[in-house]
């Protein structure tokens, strides 16, 4: 299986625009939790498949159903439907239409996910499946005024692949959940679909980081963010945002990736001013490396003194109250121009404030971003 983070690392090559499908080991989508299989008449299955010109790839004597189904490589569509018509095991609900499609959802035995299947009811064929659940992140309803749907897989089925239903699904998908989010872990096909056509039909739509805060990225390419690959965790797709999300995407797109240090700190007991205080003492150090130093609390001996007695009191206390994390890349110090501050309160709620430690001007500042 491929990590977001691998794709970058070794897939780039492969990952071509409009790739657009999850890789999978089924030539059908699973339906054996929805149809009632005891249930089905397989003669009556095959008289259909056969009067459909579905030829099933199998003997005439075999009597299961679900073999039957597994057996149809053409025609999967029709004789989905002909199944949800016939014998489904669980009532659908309808949960949006549009131009004679239907995405029907109804809640799987496979952890608890929601199936969303689209239905194209003017032709007759099921044309593919979402499985998704419901995200309990709770800084995500504040970033998107929705808590947003999270993908744990989405299949179309293979004859109709290329088509655009895929696409078509999506767009239902986002229209009625109004903000979803990709899974963690993304085949290259899948990522390629999220990077080049997802992103397309939101009003907003990028990656979340390893802090869970989106980055708005609609008109170029993941690989064209200002921020290294390192820090990016997921897809989102959303019609909604934050406006103070918009504003700290435009500051991270406009800057250099190469150039910029990425810092985590979480603390119950200052306030954003006092911490203001310590990031306008350590921008006055011209060494982004003692800068560092400083938030982790790594700074000792004759330089700790030389230090503003507001950012000596903050070392001090560092390991008492502050949580540090920098997934940025070991070396990147050595060039670093802009260091980037994520300050919060509580791990489950949004960040208190981002800073940016601009260190290009003849007298570095911090700028809330």
């Amino acid at each position: 299986m491929i990590t977001f983070r691998s794709i970058f690392d070794k897939l780039v090559e492969e990952l071509k625009p409009n790739k657009g499908h999850m890789s999978g080991v089924d030539n059908f989508i699973n339906i054996g939790d929805i149809v009632d299989w005891n249930n089905v008449d397989a003669n009556k299955f095959k008289e259909f498949l056969d009067g459909s010109e579905i030829a099933p790839r199998i003997a005439a004597v075999e009597s299961d159903p679900y073999n039957i189904y597994a057996s149809v490589k053409a025609g999967a569509p029709e004789a989905y439907y002909w199944l949800l018509k016939h014998k489904p095991g669980k009532k659908l609900r309808a949960l949006i239409s549009k131009d004679g499609y239907v995405l029907y959802v109804y809640r799987s035995y496979d952890g608890g996910y929601v199936k969303h299947i689209l239905v194209d009811e003017a032709n007759g064929q099921v044309l593919g499946m979402i499985s998704a659940e419901l995200s309990d992140v709770k800084r995500y309803k504040e970033y998107f005024g929705v808590a947003p749907w999270q993908v744990h897989l989405s299949q179309t089925i293979p004859s109709v692949r290329g088509g655009g239903e895929g696409k078509i699904m999506y767009s239902m998908f986002l229209e009625a959940r109004k903000a979803i989010i990709s899974d963690y872990t993304l085949y290259e096909g899948s990522f390629a679909m999220w990077d080049t056509q997802i992103r397309n039909l939101a009003k907003y739509s990028g990656v979340l980081t390893n802090d869970d805060i989106p980055i708005i990225n609609k008109d170029t390419s993941v690989y064209d963010m200002a921020i290294p690959n390192t820090e990016l965790d997921s897809f989102f797709a959303s019609n909604t945002i934050a406006p103070w999300i918009i504003k700290y995407s435009n500051k991270l797109n406009s800057l250099n990736a190469k150039e910029c240090f990425y810092v985590q700190i979480a603390s119950s007991k200052y306030n954003e001013q006092s911490f203001l205080d310590v990031l306008d003492a350590l921008a006055e150090e011209s060494d982004p490396k003692i800068i560092v130093a400083a938030l982790k609390g790594e700074v000792y001996g004759k330089r700790r003194g030389k230090l503003d007695p507001e950012v000596n009191k903050y070392i001090r206390l560092a390991d008492e109250d502050w949580e540090y994390q920098s997934r940025t890349q070991s070396g990147r110090l050595t060039n670093t121009k802009h260091i980037i501050v994520t300050l919060s309160s509580d791990s489950y709620k949004p960040p208190i404030a981002i800073y940016d430690i601009d260190l290009t001007l003849p007298e570095p500042e911090v700028k809330i971003l």
